[in-house]
Order: structure tokens, then C-alpha cells, then sequence
């Protein structure tokens, strides 16, 4: 369904990209979490084409639901490049690290 949103959108229909994007969000409001990436999605294109077709006000009562995904997925990448980057760090000064939480203890190598 976003696809076909997308593609009358494209073809210039706004109003039938609308009907369908406001499905598609109802539909993923309803069986996603409220942080889930492909809501967060629907809601981005369903406002994008809110705008495109003047109804700014529409679009601005999605908003807050956009920069709460936006947060979300930018603390979610934080700590995981963070993670990473801590991995990383121990590594290179000679610790044994799993991919999994972090268990930092002296390599069998720097011994």
C-alpha cells in the first residue's frame, strides 16, 4: 500500500497518496510499537504529502510523533555505535571482547 501512496504521488495525485498513507499509518499505529522505524516511515510520507498539498496544519499535528521516532532511532544508534566503539577501544588495548554484552577481561594474547 505505501507503494502504490508513492507511486500516485508521484504520478501527481496527492489526494489518493493521502487516503492510502493514512491507512498505512493507522494500520502500522495499530500493530507496531510507537518507536518502530516503519511507522515512523508512514508518518514521514503521509506528512510529506500533507504538505505538498497545503494542509500544513495536518501536518504539523504529526510532528511530535516524528521527532519522538527521530530521537528514538538516534539514541538507538548512539548506543549502538557506542557499544561498538567501546568493543573497539578494549580490543585494541589488548582485551578479549564477545560480540555480545560487553565482558571485557585480559586476551589470552596479551598474557
Amino acid at each position: 500500500r505505501t507503494n502504490l501512496a508513492l507511486t500516485l504521488a508521484q504520478l501527481g495525485d496527492l489526494t489518493g497518496a493521502r487516503a492510502h498513507l493514512e491507512q498505512v499509518v493507522a494500520l502500522r499505529a495499530r500493530d507496531l510499537p510507537a518507536d518502530h522505524p516503519d511507522l515512523h516511515g508512514s508518518r514521514l510520507n503521509l506528512a510529506s504529502t500533507l504538505l505538498e498539498l497545503g494542509e500544513l496544519e495536518e501536518a504539523r499535528t504529526l510532528v511530535p510523533d516524528l521527532v519522538r521516532g527521530t530521537l528514538a532511532r538516534l539514541v538507538q544508534a548512539s548506543s549502538t555505535l557506542s557499544s561498538r566503539g567501546a568493543r573497539a577501544a578494549a580490543r585494541d588495548a589488548g582485551f578479549a571482547v564477545s560480540g555480545g554484552p560487553s565482558r571485557l577481561g585480559p586476551s589470552s594474547a596479551a598474557s
